[in-house]
């Protein structure tokens, strides 16, 4: 039996993600030992606990449903010796890199207790290709809000590999707070970088593309959390061209990725958008 829900918990120190599918039943497991323990409503409250107080020193825990105890181990489980009660139920983490070397793609998998995240240092600056054009077919793109005109203007003619320079040829939306596009790869990358195409016919070109902000995430709520987490760069102030790359402050893992020009109202006005990455 395995919990196959994902939840967000947030505690003083940082955000964590924990993946309540990352620990198995352990039919005739116990405990090696007992860490804490603590009153619980349900096997997922047990995990919730279990992670929020060991954080990535849950290894194991047994949850006592007639008790509604929940005890929470640093160790692996072990045999059962015939001493725990027929109401617990012994659960310990699984290692995802080991049950599915495939993961992570091309990234390094690295396990934690309750997840495991996937790293992208690993990889080679050679072996980096656009991302959008490469897997086009499995790339969808979306708009905050769509400006209709004299031509459509939608988020697909961002993603189209066409790079000139005319006004049927834009991405456009609404004028409003933050506008953004966002990619969606169907599956997550390692990215190392984005390139801006912007409008390029007038003097106002450089106003719907100031202070753009990008996110990467591997849900569509990580792209709204705020801090840094997700942040790949930000640039303040006007653009530094027609076409500018802007650099990740580290390489990320995400399914999406969202452009957005930070301000109180304006509009967001691209050609392309290109994602470099593996």
């Amino acid at each position: 039996m395995v919990i196959m829900e994902l939840l967000q918990i947030c505690n003083q120190k940082s955000s964590r993600k924990v993946n309540l599918g990352a620990y198995k039943k352990e039919p005739e497991g116990a405990l090696a030992e007992v860490s804490n323990e603590t009153a619980a409503v349900s096997v997922i409250d047990c995990i919730i606990q279990c992670v929020s107080v060991l954080e990535d020193n849950c290894y194991s825990f047994d949850f006592d449903k007639r008790t509604r105890v929940c005890k929470m181990s640093q160790l692996p489980a072990v045999e059962n010796n015939g001493t725990s009660s027929c109401s617990s139920s012994v659960y310990s983490d699984i290692d995802e890199c080991q049950e599915d070397n495939e993961v992570c793609g091309e990234a390094l998998c690295v396990n934690t207790r309750g997840s495991f995240f996937c790293h992208c240092g690993n990889l080679s600056l050679t072996s980096m290709v656009e991302l959008v054009q490469t897997f086009r077919s499995d790339v969808t793109a979306s708009i905050s809000s769509q400006y209709y005109g004299d031509y459509e203007y939608g988020p697909h003619i961002a993603v189209d590999g066409n790079k000139g320079i005319s006004w049927d040829n834009l991405a456009v939306s609404l004028i409003e707070h933050s506008p953004w596009i966002q990619l969606d790869f169907t599956i997550a990358h390692c990215i190392h970088s984005v390139k801006i195409y912007d409008q390029a016919m007038n003097d106002e070109s450089d106003d719907y593309l100031a202070n753009v902000r990008v996110t990467i995430g591997e849900t569509e709520s990580d792209l709204t959390e705020e801090g840094d987490n997700y942040l790949c760069a930000y640039n303040e102030g006007q653009p530094p061209g027609d076409e500018f790359t802007m650099n990740c402050t580290r390489r990320l893992y995400g399914r999406f990725v969202r452009v957005t020009a930070v301000s109180i109202g304006t509009r967001l006005i691209m050609r392309e958008l290109e994602v470099f990455g593996w």
